[in-house]
């Protein structure tokens, strides 16, 4: 692109030298703005590259993330399933085992009775032995009457 008509006559030879000077600086300015206007592409070029690669970062991340918290959650439910299982067993045990009150209570009173019937065992025996004898007795003298010790 030219600013400037190109000079043609003797008048104007010695602005010649300007106009060529003027040519060549235009001509860089244009090289100039290509070599911008590439940097420009490149660095768009980059910075798209750039986004897309941000944008697979952070979906990855992401990912990720709600992979781990799955993880985590899976985690905390077997724990909780632990803790409950461990609650039912305590919740068990109050239910099925016996007090500590309550166990001495009947252990003084099964004490109490063995007692009584060890004193009484004594009783008991002498009672056998005189139905023994009486049952001994009995059968002599039925074996009397009927002739048979005779």
């Amino acid at each position: 692109m030219r600013f400037l008509p190109r000079p043609s006559g003797p008048a104007e030879e010695g602005s010649a030298a300007i106009w060529e000077r003027l040519v060549h600086v235009e001509s860089m300015a244009q090289e100039r703005d290509l070599r911008y206007q590439q940097r420009f592409d490149a660095q768009n070029t980059a910075l798209d590259a750039a986004r897309v690669a941000a944008k697979e970062g952070v979906t990855t991340a992401l990912i990720a993330a709600e992979k781990a918290v799955d993880k985590a959650n899976i985690a905390n439910e077997k724990r909780f399933e632990g803790v409950n299982e461990f609650r039912q067993t305590l919740a068990d045990q109050a239910r099925d085992l016996m007090p500590r009150a309550e166990c001495e209570q009947r252990l003084t009173q099964l004490s109490t009775q063995i007692a009584a019937l060890t004193g009484s065992s004594r009783a008991g025996a002498t009672a056998l032995f005189g139905w023994i004898v009486g049952a001994v007795g009995l059968v002599a003298t039925l074996l009397a009457v009927t002739g048979v010790l005779g």
